[in-house]
């Protein structure tokens, strides 16, 4: 999937768009605190309170360090205008667990 979203094929822009893959394990909201934080070159604790206090800003974290990752802007199209068939920043969170399931029934 990785390589197929590096290659633009979602649509213009999304060679741009941060990418990150996450394994939560037991702890998917401090795990999920640190991305963001890394995307949007912030604060991990802060961002980790943010999400503690109100999980239903996830969303509005997503966005803001989505904006940071991508210049603050919308997606610029040939010239620097603003291309209204650029798809817009999104981040591509991977959360990858399969594996811990075959980890997690061997350990019992």
């Amino acid at each position: 999937m990785m390589p197929w979203l590096a290659a633009g094929a979602p649509g213009p822009g999304s060679p741009r768009w941060p990418r990150r893959v996450i394994r939560p394990a037991d702890r998917p909201l401090r795990e999920l605190a640190m991305v963001l934080a890394e995307v949007a070159g912030a604060d991990p604790v802060s961002v980790y309170r943010s999400l503690s206090a109100a999980p239903s800003e996830a969303p509005m974290l997503v966005e803001q360090a989505v904006r940071i990752a991508t210049s603050r802007g919308p997606v610029l199209g040939p010239g620097g205008a603003a291309d209204a068939a650029c798809a817009p920043p999104r981040l591509v969170l991977v959360v990858g667990q399969f594996e811990e399931l075959f980890t997690a029934s061997s350990r019992r």
